[in-house]
């Protein structure tokens, strides 16, 4: 059963009361970069990382030390649409987790040494996922897809701005941001009247105006958008992929049975097709993104240049979903409602799920039942809709 309550300043909180020996603990901002305009990007993620780096009471060894010295993590990730910090931690710890959290949140230093240090950080970690084809095919993908829509920001940001960023144009950023109303809190553990905690280490953030800012929208291609890097590896890297529904619609749980039936393993369609069938790829695979306002769905290939047309072939035949069954649809939907099981079992991953999709004003389990109750004939409906002959594709090759 989940307590939900909302803070006098706005702030949104929710419990879960489960029989574990651990807790977990995360804040939620709605703040991602889709919300930064050109002279911002990266900013979001930027502040991610500087809010590990020392509070007005807390030294950055301060911070982490607190939680990993009694075995817990305290890590946080920045997404297109929301920034979320968590603490897993034995439940014995659980006060020092709040207090930990609340001074990162309220409290960061934002000091220029450590925005220097930092920056250099973040252009090191933006350095290695464009050096790996298999992490930057997505960067690309996204942004070859959404050209007038923001959800085609790399999350990352742009190098040459964050270099010119300033604590002043950091610390306004922060303060829209960073505001109670767009927070929430999610807690699942078993913690005994956590309320009363909760609202003594956070009641004291002040409600400011909510920030509008506007995403843009894409208009519906015409034609394939295609777009090639050249790059000396041996592989190509081959990603073709449309927009799809953004989460909570009712086509996104159609979607993502279709994704199960491509791409979710070894079982999958194109596993068979490409891997085991026919031996031409070690990576395959398809990915549905969906997120508060916009959808991404994709199939990917790596394989050498001269079975490259091959499998191309098969990932842009497979968008049809021909002989479809329904052993297959059954399938899919057990391997999402089982996965889901799996990965919700862990307090953190439950937390973060309780807090995304409190955004939609719905619970996770929700997700689940719509997910069963999709038919073959949603599915046929779905492909038809969003997989046409003007997809977009993007390519990595020598």
């Amino acid at each position: 059963m989940m307590q939900r309550c909302t803070l006098k300043n706005g702030m949104n909180v929710l419990i879960e009361k489960r029989p574990t020996a651990s807790v977990a603990l995360e804040v939620q901002i709605k703040v991602g970069s889709i919300n930064e305009n050109p002279q911002q990007a990266g900013m979001t993620h930027l502040i991610e990382h500087l809010l590990f780096e020392g509070t007005t009471t807390r030294t950055a060894h301060d911070i982490s030390n607190a939680i990993e010295s009694v075995g817990g993590e305290f890590n946080a990730a920045t997404t297109h649409e929301r920034t979320f910090y968590y603490i897993h931690i034995p439940k014995q710890y659980f006060a020092r987790a709040v207090e930990i959290m609340a001074d990162v949140i309220k409290n960061p230093l934002f000091d220029e040494k450590v925005i220097k240090k930092e920056k250099n950080v973040v252009l090191n970690e933006i350095k290695v996922v464009d050096d790996d084809p298999k992490s930057y095919q997505w960067v690309l993908f996204l942004k070859t897809l959404f050209q007038h829509n923001k959800a085609g920001n790399p999350v990352y940001g742009n190098p040459e701005v964050i270099k010119q960023m300033t604590r002043e144009s950091i610390l306004s950023y922060y303060h829209k941001h960073y505001i109670p109303q767009q927070m929430t809190i999610s807690l699942v553990g078993n913690v005994n009247n956590p309320l009363p905690l909760l609202k003594k280490q956070f009641a004291a953030l002040s409600p400011q105006s909510k920030p509008h800012d506007d995403l843009g929208k894409e208009p519906l291609l015409t034609q394939p958008r295609v777009r090639t890097e050249t790059r000396d590896v041996e592989h190509v890297y081959n990603v073709i992929g449309y927009p799809g529904a953004p989460k909570g619609h009712k086509d996104s749980y159609v979607l993502d049975v279709i994704r199960s039936i491509l791409g979710r393993g070894q079982s999958s369609r194109l596993f068979d097709e490409i891997r085991t069938k026919r031996g031409i790829a070690y990576i395959v695979g398809s990915l549905y993104e969906s997120s508060l306002s916009f959808g991404a769905f994709a199939s990917y290939v790596s394989t050498t240049p001269e079975n490259h047309a091959e499998a191309r072939k098969v990932l842009l035949e497979a968008f049809a979903l021909k002989n479809l069954t329904q052993q297959e649809v059954n399938d899919a939907k057990s391997y999402i409602a089982g996965n889901f099981l799996i990965r919700n079992e862990d307090n953190k991953e439950h937390a973060d799920a309780n807090a995304e999709w409190s955004l939609l004003k719905k619970r996770p389990e929700g997700y689940i039942r719509n997910i069963k109750k999709v038919t073959m004939n949603d599915v046929r409906r779905v492909a038809s809709t969003y997989f046409h002959k003007n997809y977009t594709e993007v390519l990595i090759q020598k």
